[in-house]
This record gives C-alpha cells, sequence and structure tokens, in this order.
C-alpha cells in the first residue's frame, strides 16, 4: 500500500466487508506486529488519526525475556544479530541489505530522506523493508517461546503506555530517553 501517494485515502479506504486499513489498525482484536512502536505510531496518530490497538512491540518482548535484562532496549539490528538462528534461516546477507538500504536515506552515507517519496522506489529500500518484515516475524516466534506468562499484562501495559505517550504533546522521538528500557516488577 502506497500511503505516500493514497494519503488518507490508504487507511480510510474500505474493502467489500467494510475493513479500512485504520479499521484494522484500530481493532482491538487483530494483533498487530511493530518494532518499537513510538515513532510510527506518533506518526501514523499526527498524519492521519490512526490510534493503534493490539500491539505487540518487539523490542518490549526482547527487553522481557532478556537475561540479564540491562538498562537499555535494543535497536532491531543488535536483536537480529543476537539471533545467529534467525540469521541461518533467513537471511546469512542481511547486514549488506542493511547497509545498502542505508545509504539510500542516511544523509551521513550520501543518501537523502525523499527517497521515501520516489516512484518506483528504489529495489534496494524494497529489499530493506522487506527483510525488516521477514526478520520480525521470525523474531516474534523465538521471544513468544521464550515469554514468562506472568509479565503478560506488565507488558502489554508498557506497550500501550508508548502508545499513549508517543499520541501526546509531550512525545519526543528523538534523544537518549528512548533507548531506556521500562521497568518490569517481578513476575508472579
Amino acid at each position: 500500500m502506497d500511503v505516500h501517494t493514497l494519503q488518507h485515502k490508504a487507511f480510510e479506504t474500505s474493502n467489500g466487508n467494510g475493513h479500512s486499513f485504520q479499521s484494522i489498525l484500530e481493532s482491538p482484536d487483530v494483533p498487530k506486529v511493530l518494532f518499537d512502536v513510538r515513532n510510527d505510531s506518533d506518526t501514523l496518530f499526527s498524519l492521519f488519526r490512526v490510534k493503534l490497538q493490539c500491539l505487540v512491540d518487539l523490542q518490549i518482548l526482547e527487553f522481557a525475556t532478556r537475561q540479564p535484562r540491562g538498562k537499555f532496549v535494543y535497536g532491531l539490528a543488535k536483536c537480529i544479530e543476537n539471533e545467529s538462528l534467525l540469521l541461518d534461516l533467513f537471511s546469512k546477507d542481511w547486514n549488506k541489505v542493511k547497509e545498502e538500504g542505508r545509504k539510500l536515506f542516511t544523509p551521513g552515507k550520501g543518501g537523502r530522506y525523499q527517497v521515501f517519496n520516489e516512484r518506483p522506489l528504489p529495489k534496494a529500500h524494497v529489499d530493506y523493508c522487506e527483510q525488516d518484515v521477514l526478520l520480525m516475524l521470525g523474531l516474534l516466534g523465538l521471544y513468544a517461546q521464550r515469554l514468562n506468562p506472568g509479565w503478560a499484562k506488565q507488558r502489554q501495559a508498557t506497550i500501550d503506555a508508548r502508545i499513549d505517550l508517543s499520541q501526546s504533546f509531550a512525545f519526543n522521538g528523538k534523544g537518549p530517553h528512548m533507548a531506556e528500557g521500562p521497568v518490569f516488577k517481578p513476575a508472579k
């Protein structure tokens, strides 16, 4: 779906069953998986008034399953690097694909943010995004096996709090505070 081209129509247009992309994203019954929901939620809410619900944040799942946990959350690349089984199954060249993608949109590497607005999208950018989705599904499977059911309410409360904060005027999606992990109480 090309949100850049379709804008609000991407979220408002319904299928034959009356479901729109917005109704799916806002559904309390349809699970969605993202990695660090905060900036995505901020963008969806600020630009399109989409209020995410029923979300699984892989960054929180990784943090909740990591032992020892430490103080900081990991980024997606670090999570992938830590899962050699995942790399063997999905992509041994993931780092090369990531670097080629970053070169397109990172100003310090000769890229520019406007690459997201070009049509058609460059193949390297499509590969970069596609790989993230495939690897995120693999991470979900690995973290789901490690989850302590006693942490379910705290994990979900943390994810919901991230969404609420991201949709507030107080949200700042840049800075060192974004790397701080949540505080979990001991599971019962």
